[in-house]
């Protein structure tokens, strides 16, 4: 679990060793629950949804950028394909 889940949830910031005890130990589920008592399911549940939301955001946005990437390759193809054709043409008019 990141720290930023753990502010979304708590709502604070959790200092190293914190961070540290929960990766360690895989307490996740048991700091859900404590959370959850804490804070209430519904507050928790808003939490979790947000990191969803961002999760499915930033998918998206990596998913955007493999189509740019994929743009610029296909353009390079074209370009070099130009280049080879204005070569040619030149070759042919010397």
């Amino acid at each position: 679990m990141s720290s930023g889940r753990y502010i979304a949830i708590t709502g604070q910031k959790p200092d190293s060793v914190t961070v540290g005890k929960i990766m360690e130990t895989g307490e996740s589920e048991n700091f859900l629950q404590i959370a959850i008592h804490e804070q209430g399911w519904d507050q928790v549940l808003e939490a979790i949804l947000e990191i969803k939301q961002r999760h499915d955001a930033v998918a998206e946005i990596a998913k955007s950028l493999q189509q740019l990437h994929q743009l610029f390759l296909d353009m390079e193809v074209h370009v070099k394909s130009q280049c080879e054709q204005l070569n040619d043409s030149k070759s042919l008019t010397l």
